[in-house]
C-alpha cells in the first residue's frame, strides 16, 4: 500500500458521513427573499448549542454535525443550517426552544443543496 494510501486510511479511520465538515452556501449565494446568512459567528454558536439540545436521539439531526449559516427575517425561529448528514446537507429548522421528547421535533425540512433550498423558498414567497 501506498504511503499517500495509509495516510488517507488512517486519516479517515473510524469517521462516519456524520463527522464530516458541513459545508455552507457557495460564495455569492443567492439568499431567497426574507432570509439572510449571519454577520457573527457568535450567534451562530449559540444556536448551534440550541439546536443539540432540543434534539432527541431519534432525529435526523441527533449527533449530526450542523453550522447555522443563515435565519429568516420574518420568524424569529427558523434557520438554515449546513449539516454532515448527507441525506439534509441542509436543513430548514424551526426551533422551539425546549428539550424535545419528539423525533418530529424541532420541525426540520431537509435540502439535498443550497439550490434547492433556495427555489424552495423563493416558491414559497410567491
Amino acid at each position: 500500500m501506498s504511503d499517500d494510501m495509509s495516510f488517507y486510511k488512517a486519516f479517515h479511520a473510524g469517521k462516519t458521513s456524520r463527522d464530516r465538515v458541513p459545508q455552507g452556501p457557495p460564495r455569492g449565494f443567492d439568499w431567497p427573499e426574507l432570509w439572510t446568512p449571519f454577520a457573527d459567528e457568535t450567534s451562530a454558536r449559540s444556536l448551534e448549542a440550541e439546536l443539540r439540545r432540543e434534539l432527541c436521539p431519534d432525529h435526523p439531526l441527533y449527533r449530526v454535525k450542523c453550522h447555522a449559516v443563515g435565519k429568516n427575517m420574518e420568524v424569529e425561529n427558523e434557520f438554515v443550517f449546513a449539516t454532515a448528514n448527507p441525506e439534509m446537507p441542509v436543513a430548514f429548522v424551526h426551533l422551539t426552544w425546549q428539550f424535545e421528547r419528539n423525533p418530529t421535533y424541532p420541525f426540520t425540512i431537509g435540502y439535498m443543496s443550497w439550490e434547492e433550498f433556495r427555489w424552495s423558498w423563493a416558491d414559497a414567497a410567491v
